[in-house]
């Protein structure tokens, strides 16, 4: 049941991104992308939170602010914008490690300057130039 709602955020999510890529094309900054992206889910439905920090628990002691989050989606899907030629892989462990901590399942990058805008899962074999990355944590 999970597992579905998931995967239905994640085709909403995706097809919300190439609307918005088709439109605007690869040459806007990264926060107007979050802004049309986020607008788009809301116009699809979905609950969507922009610029969201979450504290981390260290030793007993909250750091509060510790990680941001470009957008939330539904409260279990984050989303990290890029507008970027390439990617150098990092990005991938940020949000893997984001996920990680927040106890979430399903995760995007989303690079609206790849050269080639396509939608793909992320594994360390992946090619670099896709638009769109899945990114599941297995917990």
């Amino acid at each position: 049941m999970i597992e579905e709602r998931l995967n239905k955020i994640g085709e909403t999510i995706i097809g919300a991104a190439f609307k918005i890529r088709k439109m605007y094309g690869a040459y806007l900054s990264e926060p107007v992308y979050e802004k049309l992206l986020t607008v788009e889910l809301q116009i699809r439905g979905l609950h969507v939170r922009r610029q969201v920090y979450y504290p981390i628990v260290h030793e007993g002691v909250i750091v509060e602010n510790a990680i941001r989050v470009d957008l939330i989606v539904e409260d279990e899907v984050i989303i990290e914008l890029k507008a970027l030629k390439f990617l150098n892989g990092s990005e991938f462990r940020q949000l893997l490690s984001y996920m990680k901590i927040l106890n979430k399942h399903l995760g995007y990058v989303i690079n609206f300057g790849s050269p080639t805008f396509k939608a793909g899962s992320y594994s360390k074999f992946c090619s670099m130039e896709l638009g769109i990355y899945r990114v599941v944590n297995e917990l």
